[in-house]
């Protein structure tokens, strides 16, 4: 066999190969995001795959499929922030701002940091 043929065999393989993998599959891919994954480094554009709630891929997700898809056009996706010092104690959504805290990102809060809660450590 000359190498054009062993060539063109294996071309012909791989595409073949290429064209019968399985495409991987998550519940939620968001495409073309600007990711910042909170280390301070610099943005990455990339796709998140999304399975079971958990983050399962961050990179070219340009053949795999989703039951849902967002496209984030370009625009920044972070992980959820903290806040470290709220006062959103008790039931979150009787507080009127907390509509500003969730479109500021906030996932989850921190509170009792001023002495005070709801739920007393005298107790314990």
């Amino acid at each position: 066999m000359n190498s054009r043929t062993i060539l063109a065999a294996l071309t012909i393989c791989l595409l073949l190969v290429s064209c019968t993998a399985k495409k991987e599959k998550y519940d939620t891919i968001i495409r073309h995001g600007l990711v910042y994954d909170g280390s301070g480094g610099e943005a990455l554009r990339a796709d998140i795959g999304i399975r079971n709630d958990s983050i399962a891929f961050i990179g070219d997700l340009s053949g795999a499929e989703a039951i849902n898809e967002v496209d984030a056009g370009g625009q920044v996706v972070a992980p959820g922030f903290i806040d470290t010092h709220s006062h959103h104690a008790g039931n979150p959504f009787a507080h009127r701002d907390f509509p500003a805290v969730l479109s500021q990102g906030i996932t989850s809060i921190i509170i009792g940091q001023d002495g005070g809660s709801n739920f007393p450590l005298s107790r314990f």
